[in-house]
């Protein structure tokens, strides 16, 4: 398996110039395709996680015990 697949199948082409054209605006350097994919798809797992997890800590409702 390609591991490029991963990525490309979480993200798409015009999802990815438009994460190029935000990381160059805000640290001033170009990314190569790969790189992007990358950083991107990384920064997608992390926000996933951690939204995930505030999900399952935020009380349900309901009375206290």
């Amino acid at each position: 398996i390609d591991p490029m697949d991963y990525y490309t199948n979480q993200i798409t082409t015009d999802e990815l110039e438009e994460f190029k054209k935000i990381y160059l605006q805000d640290y001033g350097r170009v990314l190569d395709d790969q790189e992007a994919l990358e950083i991107a798809t990384n920064t997608l797992a992390m926000v996933k996680a951690v939204y995930q997890k505030k999900t399952l800590d935020v009380p349900t409702g309901g009375k206290s015990q």
